[in-house]
């Protein structure tokens, strides 16, 4: 519970696009480590990142 609270701490000064992708990189070592293949999440992600694409366009912006 204590690192999710420094962890909303650190995220809330981010930009919601820094946020997401340190959160997709976080899931390619948890790939890594747990299957040996950092891809294992590859369709998870690319479903993630189409469904903020279609539903939150403004958020995806540069």
């Amino acid at each position: 519970m204590v690192r999710q609270e420094g962890t909303k701490r650190l995220d809330a000064n981010l930009a919601y696009r820094k946020v997401l992708a340190k959160d997709l990189k976080n899931l390619r070592q948890i790939g890594e480590r747990s299957y040996g293949d950092p891809g294992h999440f590859n369709k998870q992600i690319k479903e993630i990142l189409g469904y903020y694409r279609t539903d939150y366009p403004d958020l995806m912006k540069r």
